[in-house]
């Protein structure tokens, strides 16, 4: 993933720089609607998580949707 992430970012943030990671949080159950003007840092602080693991999630969950769409390209 080229779009670089940090636990300094707010929820917001992250969403328009990565959208899958949508999947993620929701996955972890957080809530980046409502919870979206948090950062990271505050978020992993409040909810007790490894933000350094969730950022991870969401770098491997956005390169395995660009390995898929550049899959699907391949094919058309």
């Amino acid at each position: 993933m080229a779009v670089p992430i940090d636990e300094s970012m707010t929820l917001n943030e992250v969403v328009r720089r990565v959208p899958t990671s949508v999947a993620v949080f929701k996955r972890r159950g957080i809530d980046a609607c409502c919870g979206g003007e948090h950062t990271l840092a505050q978020m992993g602080e409040h909810r007790g998580f490894d933000v350094f693991a969730l950022l991870e999630e969401i770098r491997r969950e956005a390169e395995e949707a660009e390995r898929l769409s550049k899959e699907i390209d391949r094919h058309f």
